[in-house]
Order: C-alpha cells, then structure tokens, then sequence
C-alpha cells in the first residue's frame, strides 16, 4: 500500500489549501471538513481505472 502525505496550511485568501508531498496533488477549500473531502475525492480519482 502507498502512502500519500499532504501538507495542510491556512490560505488568507481561500481557507486552507492541501498538497501531496510525493504527488501532483493539490485543493483547497473554505473549511477544513470540505478540504477533507476534497483530499479523499482526489485519492480515490487517481486509484480508479480508467476505462
């Protein structure tokens, strides 16, 4: 299994904004409940097949 880290930091313009560390991932939301789901949501995008 891999793990994924994400760097979570407070943005004075959006919120808070997330990025993988070992990934070109990155979202931002006004809350960090909805930057949570935006995280899982992104994970499970790039684990499922494309076809």
């Amino acid at each position: 299994m891999t793990e994924i880290v994400f760097l979570v930091e407070d943005d004075p313009d959006s919120g808070y904004i997330a990025r993988a560390l070992s990934e070109s991932i990155f979202t931002q939301a006004d809350e960090l409940k909805s930057l949570r789901t935006m995280v899982c949501d992104d994970i499970h995008g790039i684990r499922r097949p494309l076809y």
